[in-house]
């Protein structure tokens, strides 16, 4: 597909089987047949792709200065959509928006969730459970249980009792998914428990968004 020559082939691309060379990346470029372009009797250009050398990143430091502008709108658009998160996950009712909330690492942060998937994932919200719920819900139900997991029986029995909330949490993840009282109410608990950053407010928003449709479907 390529060689080691400035140029690069640019052929078909097939799902699952178009692969970049070593050291390599695949650009490509994906084209789709719309209704739209159906109705007009129109034709959608093939999807093509070509295997590119990867990035060189100390290349991009020499052009910091030059790539500064971009940098800095992908960061504002990346506060704009933490703010509609917060939007979301309030029903509209949020009044305030914290330097902590949009400063660099959480614009840094959301971006991270976003590229990860557009789309949640139980294996990201799965991370996310592991480094931000899992220390402080061991301690918490360990308290409500009576333990001092001073043995293996009570670290298995607490343990359990994590993974049950973190598969809970996870169901965030399904596209038609409907969430049980408890469940909700076991959620906002969680939600409350862990630091917010740019995964906290998908997942807030996720939650309000589902809320939301249970009670349209109530009232109908």
């Amino acid at each position: 597909m390529s060689n080691v020559s400035n140029h690069h082939a640019v052929v078909p691309f097939v799902a699952g089987t178009s692969k970049p060379l070593s050291d390599q990346r695949l650009a490509r470029a994906g084209f789709k047949l719309t209704e739209k372009m159906k109705a007009a009797g129109k034709t959608a250009l093939p999807s093509v792709c070509a295997s590119v050398p990867m990035i060189d990143t100390g290349a991009v430091s020499v052009f910091v200065a030059d790539l500064m502008p971009h940098i800095v709108a992908m960061l504002e658009k990346a506060q704009d959509e933490i703010l509609r998160a917060k939007c979301e996950a309030s029903a509209g009712q949020v009044t305030e928006l914290t330097d902590e909330e949009i400063s660099i690492p959480q614009c840094i942060a959301f971006l991270n969730a976003e590229s990860a998937g557009s789309r949640l994932s139980g294996e990201l919200i799965g991370a996310w459970f592991d480094s931000a719920l899992t220390d402080s819900l061991t301690v918490l139900i360990a308290d409500k249980l009576g333990f001092d997991l001073s043995t293996p029986e009570q670290e298995t029995t607490v343990a359990k009792h994590v993974k049950n909330h973190r598969d809970v949490l996870a169901m965030l993840a399904g596209k038609n998914v409907i969430l049980a009282p408890r469940q909700i109410s076991a959620i906002t608990n969680m939600l409350e428990l862990a630091e917010e950053d740019a995964m906290h407010a998908r997942l807030s928003a996720r939650l309000a968004a589902l809320t939301a449709r249970k009670e349209e479907e109530f009232l109908i």
